[in-house]
């Protein structure tokens, strides 16, 4: 009987490359025992299940801009190996990943293929002072929660943190260097050009300095980010703490760009935007953490962005779509939503409880409010996890969004509801 290769025609050169690397640092050199050699390994499988519900409405006419799955259930399994040689180490997470779903449209369910998915792999060199690497990462920095603005190559919110969710890697070259206790710098490279099935990214640059005093009570950090046809994108982020347990902090971000395109009146139609025209723009988050004895954690972030809608605007666009010109309706539609992710309105409220064991040593709670100040719509978020034994962690997470029909945060989500179960080895 011949083996079936077939589908190592959908892998690209380096998803074959690292799959080889896999086999045979572990295969040939564990086999020889080779005491150079230090290796890790771990391994998940983690089932789920989503019933989300989508509304209807001005913004989102027949479900034609959003459709989520109804109902989804999932399946991954995760590999995490790490081998190490003297300065050099390379991890590796490959995930395989499959899915069936039904959307409010279909009475069947749809099965998605597994796919094998690479969001981490990375070789890694390590000196005194310096370390380098390269590959699939994802590096994240920033005091804040629901989002970090002066990270600006990596649209992660906390709305995508769904379940047991594992931000996707990008490929890129990494240089962290470090001067004593409190000086480090950061240099990182993404490239144009992609050796993995990943849709290539512009080409970037971003610069990171960052000092955090002796005592380690505040820390205060530089970005600076260039990428290809855009202007440079200048970031400032810090942390301080007041007193014991008490903390504030900052994240954010400037750079010139193009207005916000906003819907004006006119005297017998509506004009879908002003002329396009540049103007410094702003994403600013500020926000409070405080840590209760036997470890609660509360805290309350406020975000600003010059881009977003105001209360005026979001007025604006609903009576544009309503009065607009069928043809004209659908463009309409679709920039309200172009640009403005993964918030729209100009000025949201934010926070969160976190309170661990809170029942003989097990179960830990966290509930979300997120609150937008340009219109009156809320999103309130109930996270409930426990573990059973050394190996299994079960999750349950619930948002509902509150408002009025068509604002910022009652548009896109109307309630979803997760159920997730992981086991690990």
């Amino acid at each position: 009987m011949g083996i079936d290769t077939s589908c190592l025609k959908h892998w690209s050169p380096l998803e074959l490359m690292i799959g080889v690397g896999l086999l045979c640092p572990v295969g040939v050199l564990k086999a020889q025992d080779n005491p150079a050699l230090r290796w890790q390994y771990s391994a998940q499988g983690i089932l789920s299940y989503q019933k989300s519900q989508t509304p209807e409405g001005l913004f989102n006419p027949g479900r034609l801009i959003l459709d989520d799955p109804l109902n989804q259930l999932s399946y991954e399994a995760r590999t995490d190996v790490s081998m190490e040689m003297q300065s050099i180490r390379l991890d590796l997470r490959p995930r395989l990943i499959g899915s069936q779903s039904r959307s409010s449209e279909a009475s069947q369910w749809q099965n998605q293929q597994p796919d094998i998915q690479w969001n981490h792999a990375t070789i890694n060199w390590t000196s005194s002072w310096l370390d380098l690497h390269y590959g699939l990462e994802n590096y994240q920095w920033g005091p804040g929660e629901i989002l970090s603005p002066s990270h600006t190559l990596t649209g992660d919110s906390i709305l995508d943190h769904l379940g047991f969710y594992e931000a996707p890697g990008y490929q890129q070259l990494r240089a962290n260097g470090s001067w004593g206790e409190n000086l480090s710098l950061v240099l990182l490279f993404r490239p144009s050009f992609s050796l993995l099935k990943k849709p290539a990214e512009d080409q970037a640059v971003l610069l990171k300095p960052e000092w955090r005093s002796s005592d380690g009570r505040w820390f205060l950090g530089l970005t600076v980010t260039g990428q290809k046809f855009e202007e440079p994108t200048w970031g400032l982020y810090g942390q301080s703490e007041l007193w014991d347990a008490s903390f504030i902090y900052f994240d954010a971000s400037i750079t010139q760009d193009l207005k916000a395109k906003i819907p004006l009146p006119a005297e017998e139609s509506w004009l879908i935007a002003q002329p396009e025209s540049k103007a410094l723009q702003h994403t600013a988050l500020a926000g409070a953490r405080y840590n209760f004895p036997g470890g609660a954690d509360l805290r309350v972030e406020y975000l600003r962005q010059s881009r977003g809608f105001s209360r005026l605007a979001w007025n604006n666009y609903r009576q544009a779509i309503r009065s607009a010109d069928p043809s004209l309706r659908l463009p309409l539609i679709l920039q309200s939503w172009s640009g403005t992710q993964p918030f729209a309105s100009s000025d949201l409220l934010y926070s969160s409880l976190r309170w661990p064991d809170i029942y003989k040593g097990h179960f830990n709670l966290q509930t979300r409010l997120m609150h937008s100040l340009s219109d009156p719509s809320a999103l309130i978020g109930l996270v409930l996890d426990d573990h059973v034994g050394d190996h299994m962690q079960w999750l349950l997470e619930y948002y509902q969004s509150l408002g009025s029909k068509d604002q910022d945060l009652t548009r896109g989500i109307s309630q979803i509801l997760t159920f997730a179960c992981r086991y690990a080895i």
